[in-house]
């Protein structure tokens, strides 16, 4: 009985894979190839909710291409060249400045997409295979990410996250291989590219830096970074962030509409992300109540965090994470994976705890999703409370966007369901995957012994000379 349920859900998880395999395939392709009027038939579960085509890419190149002045964009002197009338430029100069360099023609932006796309799945099955323990949860996994809104949002639109996504696994590739005379350059070039792009990378690479010399332990010998490693890390940060200010200084130059000027809205997330449902209650239950539902329901959500983060912690599931990724028979493939993980991980994280994200940020939570179901092998039967956390923590960070895309594509948005599903998912769902992401990040790398590591060894006591 229990061979016919296993090979059931391999059945089914193939099944599942397949199917998104193919389904965002032909989208990118349609995308790409089809012309005007093949467009329409990309990415067809959005319904209502789709986007123009490759709309935040095109956002870019368009802008790149056309030669406006970035210091009368940015101060919106100009209105700018997007193609689809938005103003001002979502982006920090180093988005246009890296299209420029290459001299970059808006015409190639379809080709562009269609590769990010592909690379995007090519990395994502590749991390997901790696990890693999168990088949038919790893093709499970992976179809329902494929199926799930925040990554055909993310192909939709081709936001810029889903090029940064490839080139922090691009640069925690270069980081794991130490012989290549040319790796420290390229590194320098992928750090000051990808933190100057979007900036929040930079809470990957501070990440990142918890594993460099004298903070890492000696437990963490086997994915330490060495000095020049933490060296390129810093340098490609510092460069970057000074080239970022023009986006960061004041109201003037932050871009009328972006996510982080405003209070969020129906498909964002993250600690401060209110205002959707702030206007939802207010309208319903008058101003007053309505402000007491959404601070009561903000205390949920950091019972939530705090929910998530406890058990997660208590139960040392870190530990089994890094067991898992250090048994691994290639150690640059362990060394991979383990800077994959932790990048990726605290950019979502440093991205929940600081601003409004829209869901296809939700990207950078596949490492986990791929490595925490799969941790099954190493529990014993004791431990079946360990494994069932490790399953509940998964499927609340993929069920929001299943049930996003599912809502779009049977087209029932009424208004309590939007409701009840924001609060389900915003407030409870979300905030306990991100409190049991701080907590594998803290134990993975060991960040709650660093202080005790860090401080000078207690002086030898001299021996008692009357004894």
């Amino acid at each position: 009985m229990r061979f016919r349920t296993n090979r059931l859900l391999w059945w089914l998880a193939l099944l599942i894979l397949a199917g998104g395999l193919a389904y965002i395939t032909t989208s990118l392709l349609f995308y790409s190839f089809g012309g005007p009027a093949w467009q329409d038939q990309g990415f067809r579960m959005l319904a209502d909710m789709r986007n123009p085509t490759y709309a935040d890419l095109r956002w870019v190149t368009a802008t790149s291409d056309c030669g406006v002045d970035l210091n009368d964009l940015y101060n919106r002197r100009v209105v700018g060249c997007d193609p689809f009338g938005r103003h001002g430029i979502g982006y920090p100069p180093m988005s246009i400045w890296l299209f420029r360099m290459v001299h970059f023609n808006a015409g190639w932006t379809n080709l562009l997409a269609l590769a990010c796309g592909l690379t995007f799945i090519a990395i994502s099955g590749y991390v997901l295979h790696a990890f693999n323990k168990h088949t038919a949860i790893s093709m499970l996994i992976a179809g329902l990410i494929l199926w799930g809104y925040p990554v055909q949002i993310g192909l939709e639109k081709l936001n810029i996250d889903i090029l940064v996504y490839i080139l922090v696994a691009i640069d925690c590739y270069l980081l794991s291989i130490s012989t290549a005379p040319w790796r420290a350059a390229a590194s320098l070039a992928i750090v000051s590219s990808t933190v100057g792009m979007k900036i929040y990378p930079l809470f990957g690479y501070l990440g990142l830096l918890f594993l460099a010399k004298p903070l890492a332990r000696e437990s963490l010998s086997w994915l330490r970074l060495n000095k020049l490693d933490a060296a390129v890390i810093l340098t490609g940060c510092t460069f970057a962030m000074i080239t970022a200010t023009p986006i960061l200084l004041g109201n003037e130059a932050l871009p009328a509409g972006s996510v982080s000027a405003g209070q969020g809205g129906l498909g964002s997330h993250g600690l401060k992300a209110l205002g959707f449902l702030n206007q939802q209650l207010i309208s319903l239950s008058g101003a007053e109540m309505g402000r007491w539902i959404i601070r009561s329901l903000f205390a949920i959500k950091l019972i939530s965090i705090s929910i998530g983060f406890i058990t997660t912690f208590n139960f040392r599931i870190a530990d089994d994470i890094k067991g898992l990724i250090k048994s691994l028979p290639n150690s640059k493939t362990s060394r991979f994976l383990a800077y994959v993980l932790v990048s990726m991980t605290y950019i979502w994280i440093g991205c929940y705890a600081t601003t409004i994200s829209y869901d296809y940020r939700s990207i950078f939570l596949i490492p986990m999703l791929a490595v925490l179901p799969q941790t099954y092998s190493s529990y014993t039967n004791s431990e079946r409370h360990k494994m069932l956390w490790a399953i509940t923590v998964t499927c609340m960070a993929i069920i929001p966007g299943i049930s996003t895309i599912t809502y779009w594509a049977l087209k029932i948005w009424q208004p309590p369901l939007i409701l009840g599903h924001e609060i389900i998912v915003e407030f409870i769902m979300l905030p306990i995957v991100a409190g049991s992401a701080i907590a594998l990040m803290i134990q993975f790398i060991e960040l709650n012994s660093v202080p005790k590591h860090l401080m000078p060894a207690p002086a030898p006591v001299p021996p008692d000379p009357h004894r």
